[in-house]
Order: C-alpha cells, then sequence, then structure tokens
C-alpha cells in the first residue's frame, strides 16, 4: 500500500514552515544544550502519552548516540520510572509527576526539554514553571497555537497545526535534527585501549580511513569500523604504501568471511602475529 500524496505533501509543508520560521529560536537551542553540554548538565525531558514516547526516544538517542560515535550524554526522561510516576500520581496528584522528580534530581544549569501537542497540560507546566524557579533552561516543543506552555517556556517552537499526528510528526523531525546538530558538536574523549605485554596502543579517534601516526605495512591488525555501527574487526593489510589493499573479517559471528574493503575507515590498533594472538585479548 502506497502512502497518499497528500499525507507525504502536508507533513513537508509543515516541516518546511516550522523549520523556517524558528531558525533564529532552534539555533539559541542547540547553543543552549552545547553550554549544558560542555557544563555535564543534565538534560531531562517529559511529555504525555505520543508526547512521552517521543520525549524517551530523544534521551534515548542522547544517552546512546544518535549518527556518530561520541561520549553517552547525561539524559533523563521522566516518563519512564513507572513506580516514581504511579507513587506521585497517587501521593500529589498527575500534575505533579514531572515536577516532583525535577526538583529532587535538577539542578541550575540543566536542560528541560518537554512535548506538548497542545500546551495546556498541567503537569507540563508546572514543570516549566519549576525548572524556570530552579535556573533549568526551559524549553519547548509544542502546536495548536502553543497553548500556556508557549508563555511559560524560556524557549518555544510551536508547529502550526490542530493536527496531533502531524504535530508529533514534527515533532520527531525536530527531535532529529538536533541530535543530528548535538552529535556534530561534541567530540568524543574516550579512546579504547589494548595492552600488548608492555606496550599501550589506542584507537585513536583522530585517525580516520587507514591512516596513522606510523605507516602501515603488511600484516594483521586489530581495528575498529563505524560502517554499521560501532565494532572490533581483524584487517588484513596486504602490499605497501601507497597502494595497500584491506580485507576486514566479523569478529562478532566468529567466522573469517573475507570482505575486500576499497576505501576502509578502521582506527586501526595493535599489529598482531596471528589470529592465535586473539585469544583471552580484551579489545
Amino acid at each position: 500500500m502506497c502512502i497518499p500524496i497528500d499525507l507525504t505533501t502536508k507533513l513537508a509543508t509543515v516541516v518546511s514552515k516550522t523549520f523556517g520560521q524558528n531558525q533564529e529560536v532552534l539555533q539559541q537551542i542547540i547553543d543552549g544544550i552545547k553550554v549544558a553540554i560542555a557544563n555535564e548538565q543534565t538534560i531531562f525531558t517529559c511529555g504525555n502519552g505520543g508526547s512521552a514516547a517521543q520525549a524517551m526516544h530523544f534521551t534515548g538517542e542522547l544517552v546512546g548516540r544518535f549518527r556518530l560515535e561520541r561520549k553517552s550524554l547525561p539524559s533523563v526522561c521522566m516518563c519512564q520510572d513507572t513506580a516514581s510516576l504511579t507513587a506521585i500520581a497517587n501521593d500529589y496528584g498527575y500534575s505533579g509527576i514531572f515536577s516532583r522528580p525535577l526538583s529532587g534530581l535538577g539542578k541550575k544549569g540543566d536542560v528541560l526539554f518537554a512535548l506538548s501537542t497542545s500546551g495546556n497540560s498541567e503537569n507540563i507546566n508546572n514543570a516549566i514553571e519549576h525548572a524556570n524557579e530552579m535556573g533549568i533552561t526551559s524549553i519547548a516543543l509544542l502546536g495548536k497555537g502553543g497553548g500556556k506552555s508557549k508563555d511559560v517556556a524560556q524557549l518555544s517552537i510551536i508547529v502550526d497545526s490542530d493536527d496531533t499526528p502531524l504535530i508529533q510528526e514534527v515533532h520527531l523531525v525536530l527531535i532529529h535534527y538536533l541530535c543530528s546538530r548535538i552529535d556534530e558538536n561534541v567530540k568524543t574523549p574516550q579512546s579504547k585501549k589494548c595492552i600488548d605485554n608492555k606496550q599501550e596502543t589506542i584507537w585513536d579517534d583522530e585517525r580516520q580511513k587507514g591512516e596513522q601516526q606510523i605507516p602501515l605495512v603488511s600484516g594483521l591488525y586489530l581495528a575498529r569500523t563505524s560502517a554499521k555501527g560501532w565494532f572490533d574487526t581483524i584487517v588484513r593489510v596486504r602490499g605497501e604504501q601507497p597502494y595497500l589493499q584491506y580485507d576486514a573479517w566479523s569478529m562478532i559471528s566468529g567466522t573469517l568471511s573475507g570482505t575486500k574493503v576499497d576505501r576502509p575507515a578502521f582506527y586501526f590498533g595493535k599489529k598482531i602475529a596471528s589470529l592465535k594472538d586473539l585469544q583471552g585479548d580484551t579489545c
């Protein structure tokens, strides 16, 4: 079944309009998140229903990663803890399910990222107001005119639509856009180390596409590649500079299924004499 053209056209139109009308605010949001990340602050997310799922999605991309390999970023989705949510709702009322945990976990300089298609959810607006009082930057993705949230959030983007599913679809596009910009601006300081007797080899995140400080020579190497997500592999280098050929094998399947790589994108680790050297290796 094909997706009706009018639905895709409508989504594209609203996405284009939303980005066009909010370029300055988007940059302010990106700058605010960058500052928070640089200062090791926490990004809190929250929403109701479908917006809760998108809040979880955003936090998952931050704690995990989006497209690029980088360090994990501190983010808490306040929709995920069922025990706390039900306890707070039972003892204090549903309107406090986000403001209560924020008051206990948040600190000045953090960021609250709230999602609401209407902007009139009481629990969302309570969380935004608490964030403002605590010195936490409040950001809201909204729709349907923005509701009350547009008046209390420090930064907000309002999708110009009254269609709830469409608003949520545009919110997801915005989330992915923000994730891509975060990836571009966050450089991981982490390096994975391998110990080879008394010598130490580092997966250098600056050395890509076969380039390393010491020219490669023929032989077997431990390497990392991001071709289909980060994983360790073995690379056989054949020939001499600059006419090298590379063969990579899967370390996951345990088999040597050869795949020729013409233009490798590896981070090279230590050189090994044979496959037997891999026994007990922690890299």
